[in-house]
Parts: C-alpha cells; sequence; structure tokens
C-alpha cells in the first residue's frame, strides 16, 4: 500500500483486493453449497430452496465481510511502513559519499582489419 496514496487509491485497492478474495471465497461458497444440494437432492423442495437460498445469501453477503476484514487489517500494515527501518541513521547522505573511478575507455576488436 502506498503511504502517499489518495483516499480513491485506496478505495479502489480496497475494491480490488475484495474482488480477489471473493472470488476463492465465492468458489468455495458454491462448491461447498452444490455438495450440499447433492447431498439433499431427495430432501422436499422447500429444504432444496432454502439451501440454495441460504447460499445466494452467504454469497451476496461475502464482499461486505471480506471489505471489512481487509480494512481492518489494513492499518497495521500501514503502520510498519511509516516507521523508519533499523539503523536508518548510519546511511550516508548521497553528496558525502565517495565516487567511483572511471572505468578505463573501452576497447572495441574491429574484425575488418587484421591484427598485427
Amino acid at each position: 500500500m502506498n503511504l502517499f496514496a489518495t483516499p480513491w487509491q485506496q478505495t479502489w485497492e480496497l475494491i480490488a483486493w475484495t474482488m480477489c478474495y471473493f472470488f476463492v471465497l465465492g468458489t468455495a461458497i458454491a462448491l461447498a453449497g452444490a455438495l450440499l444440494r447433492w447431498t439433499c437432492r431427495r430432501a422436499a423442495p422447500s429444504i432444496r430452496y432454502a439451501i440454495s437460498l441460504a447460499v445466494l445469501a452467504a454469497l451476496a453477503l461475502s464482499p461486505i465481510g471480506i471489505a471489512a476484514w481487509l480494512t481492518q487489517a489494513t492499518p497495521s500494515t500501514v503502520e510498519s511502513k511509516i516507521a523508519p527501518p533499523p539503523g536508518w541513521q548510519n546511511i550516508t547522505p548521497p553528496a558525502e559519499r565517495q565516487t567511483a573511478t572511471p572505468l578505463p575507455p573501452l576497447v572495441v576488436a574491429d574484425a575488418s582489419r587484421p591484427e598485427g
């Protein structure tokens, strides 16, 4: 997460991560619902309907829960990025660093001229 991100960027990032997590969680909910419907295939139609309705409600409400979970998990990661790394006082500023010695000029052999 970018420390200097605008609120819109943070909102779009939250939406994107919610979609990624929903893809996985939604697949798991749909598979569990399909398995449950398959096991109750001989049950009364009202029971099968209730199972389908519960799966649909879980699919509809899971993005809200994922977004809430992501917003609670975000502040701790932001705070860790704000803190300076250990030993940051010992970093030499660029102006005080020694400059490297320049490399010797590159000599390219010309294959069209014979040597010697």
